[in-house]
């Protein structure tokens, strides 16, 4: 129940796309590596309920039933074009196999409280149960700690590097509801890298973009740009699921690509949208540099 309802304040979903385009870059230069290159620098599906988070020991759990996927929806950690994938990327040292974990025994009290409300749509019900299925840590923090992170304005954040996905503290006191569909984007975001979506797709990419195989640090960088926006507007259509499942469709608390996904549907019309905003967008850390790409799926 959200505690303070006439303060306008949109979703804000920050990823940390510093850290995220650093392990993307890091990946993609392998990748680039292994075709002879040198650059080393830059829907609904139905799923079982799954256990709660949590404190310190993970609770094994089976996969999600995964179901029939509709042509043309996205779905988390899957490949929307059916693209051969390659080894996902290791995971990080100490992440647990199976699970939600989180911290502490209060932090896991919180995030369930949002998780729960997550369940009640077959899409988060979903992608819980199979970000369980592979184990995923959860770390609370309050306000000063988000800020120093530099996650300024920021419900939540999945951290590529450590596996981690970060939570606001006062968002799940105060916004349980709201943190759970910020809570689902970043959902999104750890099971496209833990199952390692995309990788086929960038091997691709960087030929297509260094025909003679010798992929430079500019080819790279655009490659892991463009992947990096694939997997934002997969994540915001995603959200946009959650909110029309979830009821949350309050116009005063919607805007840019949180508002294009969530007033249209998990297809590829909408899909196209989400990534044509992010690309023209310059704030957010998005586009900074004003690099251009039409839209594709991965």
């Amino acid at each position: 129940m959200i505690t303070d309802a006439t303060t306008y304040e949109p979703p804000t979903v920050i990823e940390e796309l510093a850290d995220a385009t650093a392990k993307l870059e890091a990946a993609v230069a392998s990748l680039a590596a292994g075709l002879g290159g040198t650059a080393t620098t830059q829907t609904p599906v139905q799923a079982p309920v799954a256990p709660s988070v949590a404190a310190s020991a993970s609770t094994a759990t089976g996969p999600g039933s995964g179901g029939a996927t509709v042509p043309g929806t996205i779905v988390a950690g899957r490949s929307t074009t059916g693209a051969t994938q390659l080894d996902p990327p290791p995971r990080a040292p100490g992440s647990p196999t199976s699970g939600i974990v989180a911290a502490t025994a209060a932090d896991a009290q919180l995030l369930n409280g949002a998780l729960d409300y997550l369940r009640t749509s077959a899409t988060g019900s979903s992608i819980l149960s199979r970000v369980e299925a592979h184990g995923l840590r959860a770390q609370v923090l309050d306000d000063a700690q988000f800020d120093a992170m530099g996650q300024q304005g920021a419900a939540a954040f999945y951290d590529t590097a450590s596996d981690t996905m970060y939570v606001r503290r006062t968002w799940l006191q105060q916004k349980p509801d709201r943190a759970a569909l910020v809570i689902g984007h970043e959902l999104v975001h750890a099971l496209d890298d833990i199952e390692g979506l995309g990788n086929g797709w960038t091997q691709g990419r960087l030929k297509q973009l260094a025909p003679s195989g010798q992929p430079t640090a500019q080819v790279v960088g655009q490659a892991t740009w463009e992947s990096s926006i694939a997997r934002e507007a997969r994540a915001y259509v995603l959200q946009g699921q959650l909110m029309r499942e979830l009821g949350q469709l309050d116009p005063t608390r919607m805007a840019g690509a949180v508002a294009v996904a969530a007033n249209g549907a998990n297809d590829r019309a909408t899909y196209d949208d989400v990534f044509r905003l992010l690309v023209s967008s310059r704030e957010g850390g998005y586009n900074p540099e004003g690099r251009r790409a039409q839209p594709f799926l991965m």
